[in-house]
């Protein structure tokens, strides 16, 4: 059988991210929604406009933020993405979860994204793409009938999750592949091959992990898709070969260069540098795609490593369990030692438990007796135990509690 797909609740609304949020939006339910400018900062005059939708959210000149608890957001986040914003995250307690990145086409284009998000249009997928002037927008998309319960705090998202643009501006497509493997948990039957398999997905980044998180992959499918992932190559530039790169380049080149800089910022410039540097030194760049299987053998992979990883889960639960048995014998084994040299004030003791009538002073004297009992049975040094032990059911024969306790005991 291959793996159990999960039917999701996502919504089949009409047009982008709104394919991400559910068919009803429940009043009084919490939202969570963080706009982010990476490029260029906003100007004032937009940063009004984006009050008018909202006076309560926290707007500064590279972010908007606001939860709502009731009502919903009044803006549209595609136009939004569009126009001011490079990445939107939005979690709603009903279960969705939704991120979206802007990137310039020259840094990803839609050819690099096209198999990873199937027929262009399709905004039921969980991710999905648009061109929008001279960037493309990805949309991560996950919804869970049961809610997210994720170990990030809704206002840590951003900053968690931010760290992709750059990865995947740089031509690391992980984060595409792990958006894909989503897709499997929303439908069934589904054929045709993997998309291409990305290096790298062995030894994930940090925000890959938590991307992980964010859209619920079924960690034993990501251990299956990593398999054919070949090791990711980075490729590391010494201060000299930057200089002699990029004297080598045509001035009017760097004359582009620095305009750009000027009016768009450091940010998608300087990757593009770096990208445009490292695409000469191949092949020792980002690695080569591995190879891609049949989607039926990559779910059958995935059973093959829940087998094994329950199997190896069961042994050390085992292991645990004797060792925590094999602990607590040679505890008790060093509690009989001192009990034999204290045999006379243990009766003592166990009198005066008894006589206190507290649920508490009863366990202690149960557990003391059937210390005496074991060390009766392995040293044969407590005279009279058995007899002893009936006159104490005789005369307390009344404290019924104490008695059940006894014999639940086997005393």
């Amino acid at each position: 059988m291959g793996l159990a797909l999960r039917q999701g609740k996502a919504a089949r609304l009409a047009e982008g991210l709104k394919a991400c949020f559910n068919e009803a939006h429940v009043m009084g339910a919490y939202q969570y929604y963080e706009f982010q400018a990476v490029d260029r900062p906003l100007g004032r005059d937009e940063m009004e406009i984006l009050r008018g939708f909202s006076t309560r959210a926290r707007i500064t000149s590279t972010s908007f933020t606001n939860e709502y608890s009731y009502g919903d957001f009044k803006g549209n986040a595609d136009d939004w993405m569009a126009k001011y914003f490079d990445a939107f995250v939005h979690y709603a307690a009903w279960g969705t979860a939704a991120f979206m990145l802007r990137i310039p086409s020259r840094l990803l284009n839609m050819e690099a994204v096209r198999p990873y998000i199937g027929q262009a249009g399709d905004y039921g997928k969980p991710i999905q793409a648009s061109d929008v002037g001279s960037s493309i927008v990805l949309r991560f998309c996950a919804t869970e009938e049961e809610g997210w319960d994720g170990s990030m705090e809704c206002g840590e998202l951003m900053g968690h999750l931010l760290p992709i643009r750059s990865e995947l501006a740089s031509g690391d497509l992980r984060a595409l592949y792990i958006g894909w493997l989503r897709i499997l948990h929303e439908g069934n039957d589904i054929e045709g091959l993997e998309p291409p398999v990305p290096p790298g997905l062995k030894s994930l980044s940090p925000a890959l992990v938590d991307l992980m998180e964010f859209l619920r992959i079924d960690p034993d499918l990501a251990a299956a898709a990593a398999e054919t992932s070949a090791d990711l190559v980075v490729t590391q530039f010494e201060d000299a070969d930057l200089e002699r790169w990029v004297a080598g380049l045509p001035v009017a080149e760097k004359d582009e260069f620095l305009v750009r800089l000027m009016k768009e910022g450091g940010s998608a410039a300087g990757i593009e540098l770096r990208n445009r540097m490292a695409a000469g030194r191949s092949p020792t760049g980002a690695g080569v795609p591995g190879v891609r299987r049949r989607i039926r053998e990559l779910l059958d992979a995935a059973d093959r490593v829940r087998h094994a990883r329950k199997e190896a889960d069961a042994r050390k639960a085992e292991e645990a369990r004797t060792q925590i048995q094999r602990e607590a014998a040679a505890a008790r084994s060093r509690r009989l030692e001192v009990l034999a040299t204290r045999i006379p004030a243990t009766w003592t003791r166990i009198e005066s438990l008894i006589q206190a009538r507290q649920e508490k002073s009863y366990a202690e004297a149960i557990q003391l007796l059937d210390d005496l009992k074991e060390l009766d049975l392995r040293r044969r040094v407590v005279p009279d135990f058995g007899r002893r032990l009936a006159d104490i059911r005789t005369i307390h024969a009344k404290k019924r509690t104490f008695i059940d306790q006894l014999a639940s005991k086997g005393l």
